[in-house]
């Protein structure tokens, strides 16, 4: 039996799981080490230093734009508390026998 997830194009099926995140993770460090070992010219296609800043810049921005929005929607979603009248009941009176 297969499941519905897959008839799904893999793009889709990959962002529903945390693997292209974690891709990105690992490149982005693997960056960082080659940067902070000075060989970063020797395995990017980047042209200049200031090329690729501009490019990490883009990545932070995307990143911190998605943090805001999940920040925005958790707080948008979080329940409001309000003090309700207590409802009054009818009491049924009592039967004299």
């Amino acid at each position: 039996m297969t499941s519905m997830s897959d008839n799904k194009p893999e793009q889709v099926q990959d962002l529903e799981s945390a693997r292209p995140l974690h891709l990105a993770y690992e490149l982005l460090d693997e960056l960082h080490s080659a940067i902070c070992e000075d060989r970063w010219r020797r395995h990017m296609d980047f042209e200049s230093a200031a090329q690729l800043i501009s490019w990490l810049k883009e990545v932070s921005y995307i990143a911190q734009e998605s943090i805001n929005e999940l920040e925005e929607n958790r707080a948008r979603r979080k329940p409001e508390l309000r003090i309700l009248e207590k409802p009054v009941l009818a009491v049924p009176e009592e039967r004299a026998e």
